[in-house]
């Protein structure tokens, strides 16, 4: 169902990310709890849900932005 999810509140359980991408040593790779902002489900269909995090705090990754995820048939 479309609407916010604040990643913070008592009621989300867990709210985790990981991220890795190339770097001078070979590969870099971080992971953590999303502390602040909001996840907005923009639209979920049959075939892809999209979200867009907002004014999140994940140290060195910028999270931010609209992101479109496949769902398994």
């Amino acid at each position: 169902m479309p609407g916010i999810i604040d990643p913070s509140a008592p009621e989300v359980l867990f709210s985790y990310y990981t991220v890795s991408r190339p770097d001078t040593d070979g590969c870099w790779s971080g992971d953590g709890s999303f502390r602040s902002g909001t996840m907005e489900i923009v639209s979920i269909d049959a075939a892809e849900v999209v979200i867009r995090l907002s004014g999140t705090d994940t140290h060195d990754i910028d999270a931010n932005g609209e992101y479109t995820a496949a769902r398994c048939p």
